[in-house]
């Protein structure tokens, strides 16, 4: 009974001690949730903590309410929100009294009340802290605390809500507006220019703080003034335009300049626009901008132009310098009118550019269209038409990765210019000239200069002379062409004088090339047999009256013998048909009478002769002279063939266990013969072992017997 009894008591103290935590617990909740508390009239009191506020049955308590409350006179109770920290589930709500507030103030806004535009935020959502108006009673318990426990429950809400309206950043405003004909335009202060309905009248050009343009169809379409001319220069900072399908651009004839210098544009497509009136679209997209921070070239990725240009004349430098350039719809447009292509790609980076589909009957200059394209590796340019035009000056150079072009069908009839046409294309191997003929040429100095990967190259068509500007017509022409193996020149062809010419490369001397060019003459390229001259010659002294031809490298002459075996470090090595058995000769027999199955060997005089007969059981017989330093002829069968002096004359003949072999030396040296081998040596050398071994046996018998 005592142990149940004392079991009791520790349950009962348990239970005491839960009792007092949570006792204790409630009391700072309580303390926690107190409503604020009106102070007027002590100012000492307005200093009391939150906790005997909430205990005093005389205290106002603020109430939340959808509409606004009265405030009693004499005081004003704020909500501190800076003060107001959720710690572990708590809520602290300090009390601050003004005792300087007048009387008659009507209503007190929290500071954490955001006036906004949101609808989210309600007068449900908006917290107004004031007093209770005089009436209320205020000694009614039951109300303080469901007042309280409202105030409790809403103001985790409360804090959440203004703190998100407080993070939220504050929306762009308008800073920069105006009109521009009768369109309107605002810059806000993200740099975003909005024009909207209405017809442009005047360039905007120098917009450097403009960041994007946006065209807002909402109040009609922009109309763009038919001189669009530097419409949107140098809006340096500009990134991006939106809304072309809210542009009417029918009217525009002149877009020269329009997007120049506008380096930080990344995309442009006009695709979509009405250009069908446009007549001049020079230097569009052209030009950096150089300031303290260095040069700044254009960075356009990406351009869409559209197929409805089909009355421009002059795109002369439209995408010259955008460097960054890689995508183009270029075989879209329509040229059928286009004169000036001066400088059109000129500098950008692309790779693969198919014109094919270009029509060009009025095409009248080329000069830099497709020069220092530094990515340029194909390009497909064959089909234009090109009978008009008047100046190729420096169309494709410097491209150092383009290997070939066609321009073989190409009509150049109606120029004289072309300075620098293929100039620094150090990889171009593939050219074909051989159906140009040009006027009179006036300029192609360093037409070809740099092109040392070029192995071919046909100017037969080419008049240097009728010109009258002598050689500075073809000054370093060729210069740096060194892998160019074969060069075709023509009657009215000059390459200068010794002062001044084209600077055709000397050939290097090695052991297949002779350091000369040769002309084909009658012959063939890879067998010439013309005059030959050295690189200097031709560029001194080349009369196309007497020498037009085609020249060619000349390679060292090789003797080919008819043996492959043969060569002068090992001369008479074996007959001019190695491997062939022949029979022994018959000393009786006439060699001028034995048929395609005898052989004869003549070394000079003929003082050599090996003769073979049919007759395979006749000993051979060889007559071997050889005189120095004669030729030697071999006659097989019918065939003759010489061999030079000091090779000598050999025959190899195969017979019934015999074989002739003669070796000619030369130059006071011995002829050696060596006569058809036999079983000889052998039987010698097995008798005279025999002999010994006899000679030692009879000796052991003598000693025996003794």
């Amino acid at each position: 009974m005592t142990k149940k009894l004392r079991m009791t008591s520790k349950q009962k103290l348990t239970t005491l001690a839960i009792l007092g935590a949570v006792a204790g617990m409630g009391l700072q909740v309580d303390t926690a949730k107190a409503a604020v508390v009106n102070a007027a009239g002590d100012a000492t009191a307005s200093s009391t903590g939150t906790s005997t506020a909430a205990n005093d049955p005389t205290t106002k308590q603020a109430v939340i309410s959808n509409g606004s409350q009265t405030p009693a006179a004499g005081a004003k109770t704020t909500t501190d929100a800076v003060s107001q920290t959720k710690v572990a589930g708590e809520t602290t709500t300090r009390t601050v009294t003004d005792p300087e507030t007048p009387a008659n103030t009507s209503k007190v806004t929290s500071p954490d009340t955001v006036k906004t535009d949101d609808p989210s935020v309600t007068p449900e959502n908006t917290i107004v802290a004031g007093e209770a108006t005089p009436d209320k009673n205020v000694n009614d318990g039951s109300q303080q605390t469901d007042d309280t426990k409202t105030l409790t429950a809403i103001q985790p809400q409360r804090r959440s809500r203004a703190n998100l309206l407080r993070d939220v950043a504050p929306g762009p405003t308008i800073k920069n507006s105006g009109t521009n004909g009768t369109a309107h335009w605002t810059e806000d202060t993200n740099g975003v220019v909005t024009i909207t309905g209405g017809t442009m009248a005047e360039s905007m050009m120098f917009f450097e703080s403009a960041t994007k343009l946006v065209f807002d169809g909402s109040l009609g379409k922009v109309v763009l003034p038919a001189n669009s001319s530097r419409f949107f220069e140098y809006w340096s900072n500009l990134t991006e335009i939106d809304g072309w399908e809210n542009v009417d651009a029918s009217k525009v004839t002149n877009m020269s300049h329009m997007f120049s210098e506008d380096v930080a544009l990344k995309s442009l497509d006009l695709s979509s626009l009405d250009l069908s009136h446009v007549t001049n679209m020079s230097s569009l997209l052209y030009g950096g901008i150089s300031d303290q921070n260095g040069n700044h070239p254009i960075s356009l990725t990406n351009f869409k132009l559209g197929s409805s240009t089909s009355q421009v004349t002059d795109m002369s430098m439209m995408l010259s310098g955008d460097s960054s350039l890689t995508t183009v719809d270029a075989a879209d447009w329509n040229v059928s009118s286009l004169q000036s292509a001066d400088s059109l790609f000129q500098g950008t980076a692309i790779s693969n550019l198919d014109l094919s589909k270009w029509q060009t009957p009025k095409l009248q200059t080329l000069s830099n269209t497709f020069a220092d394209m530094p990515n340029l590796s194909s390009i497909n340019v064959a089909g234009l038409q090109t009978g008009s035009v008047t100046n190729f000056v420096q169309t494709f150079e410097n491209d150092p990765l383009l290997t070939t072009v066609d321009v073989s069908q190409w009509d150049v009839s109606g120029s004289q210019f072309f300075t620098s046409m293929f100039h620094d294309d150090p990889v171009l191997a593939n050219l074909d000239l051989s159906n140009w003929h040009p006027q009179a040429v006036l300029q192609m100095n360093l037409m070809f200069d740099g092109d040392s990967a070029l192995t071919a190259l046909n100017l037969s068509g080419f008049d240097t002379i009728s010109g009258g500007r002598g050689t500075a017509t073809v000054n370093e022409a060729l210069l740096g062409t060194n892998g160019l193996h074969e060069l075709v020149l023509g009657p009215n062809t000059s390459l200068g004088d010794a002062s001044q010419n084209a600077d055709l490369p000397d050939i290097p001397v090695t052991k297949t090339y002779t350091g000369l060019w040769q002309a084909v003459g009658t012959g063939t390229v890879e067998k010439p047999n013309g005059a030959t001259y050295t690189s200097a010659q031709l560029n001194a002294t080349y009369n196309g009256a007497t020498m037009a031809d085609t020249y060619v490298w000349q390679q060292v002459p090789t003797t080919t013998p008819t043996n492959p075996g043969t060569t002068p470090d090992n001369p008479g090595a074996t007959t001019d048909n190695p491997g062939t058995s022949t029979e022994p000769t018959d000393p009786d027999s006439n060699p001028n009478t034995d048929g395609n199955d005898n052989a004869t060997v003549n070394g000079g005089d003929g003082d050599a002769i090996v003769t073979t007969d049919k007759d395979k059981t006749k000993k051979p017989v060889v007559h071997a002279t050889v005189k120095p330093q004669q030729a030697a002829t071999t006659t097989n069968g019918g065939k003759l063939t010489t061999l030079s002096a000091g090779q000598g004359a050999t025959g190899t003949q195969k017979a019934t266990q015999s074989q002739v072999t003669t070796t000619s030396q030369t130059n006071g040296q011995s002829d050696k013969t060596t006569l058809p081998q036999t079983n000889e040596k052998k039987s010698s050398l097995w008798a005279a072992i025999g002999a010994v071994m006899l000679g030692i046996l009879s000796f052991h018998w003598y000693k025996r017997q003794d």
